[in-house]
């Protein structure tokens, strides 16, 4: 007896989880004229179920992916061998403490720079629109002919200080976009890591999704530089100090190993 009580007041719960109908019809099976529109409420919710039931389980669109490449999210595929550095390419831990160190005195003092220049109202430098892509590279940049960014001019405090956090996030995702433009040989110059080092350090380091894929993606891209790197130079010191900084400083560990 106790089994059957126990079969019963299961079938109950399941009965009770179900959900009920929103909308009761009566005798929802029974045929409906779909050639005319439906006179009443109930008519109406009669046509829908039984247009409803013609209808499959599963669609399958059928488009063109190419279509959409122009908004696709960003993918930089990068061998699985560049991901971590070979010996003689990676840096030893007292240099990436030292530049850990170096990097939080730099953003501290512009962080200091910026609230005595708001408090004091002083004006702020003449820069284009953060969102103007094309005005920021005009503006920090000449190519070279041999297809390498010159810088026009260097980040300075003024400037920096200038930018709101939300604004050198966005300048910072254009220099981000145009390294991953350029061929891996020419992928990361000194100005490029200047303009970079300095908007990094201009930016919360707290920051939005969009911004975390960005870093991530110019790991990656220096990832790909250091391993292209058959000696030790300037491009793979460059490279070493912006993935040491994501990495560590902007919390991107996954990356490094």
């Amino acid at each position: 007896d106790d089994d059957d009580d126990d079969g019963s007041e299961s079938e109950s719960d399941e009965d009770d989880a179900r959900p009920k109908p929103a909308l009761y019809i009566e005798d929802p099976d029974r045929p409906v004229d779909l050639s005319r529109p439906p006179q009443t409420a109930e008519e109406y919710l009669l046509q829908v179920r039984h247009e409803a039931k013609k209808l499959p389980k599963v669609f399958v669109a059928n488009i063109n992916a190419r279509d959409f490449d122009a908004h696709r999210t960003y993918r930089e595929r990068v061998p699985l061998q560049a991901k971590q550095a070979r010996k003689e390419q990676e840096p030893c831990a007292d240099w990436q403490r030292e530049q850990l160190a170096n990097f939080s005195r730099i953003r501290m003092a512009l962080k200091r720079h910026r609230a005595q220049a708001l408090s004091k109202g002083s004006k702020p430098a003449i820069l284009p629109s953060s969102e103007d892509r094309h005005a920021w590279k005009d503006f920090c940049f000449e190519e070279s002919a041999d297809g390498e960014l010159k810088s026009k001019r260097e980040p300075t405090v003024s400037m920096l200080a200038s930018l709101s956090p939300t604004q050198a996030v966005r300048v910072l995702n254009h220099h981000i976009a145009w390294v991953g433009d350029r061929d891996v040989r020419t992928r990361l110059s000194s100005d490029q890591c200047v303009w970079l080092f300095a908007l990094m350090a201009a930016v919360d380091r707290l920051i939005d999704d969009d911004t975390t894929a960005d870093l991530r993606r110019l790991l990656r891209l220096c990832a790909a530089v250091r391993h292209a790197t058959v000696e030790k130079s300037e491009a793979l010191s460059r490279a070493n100090l912006l993935i040491t900084l994501i990495g560590h400083y902007f919390n991107q560990k996954d990356l490094l190993g």
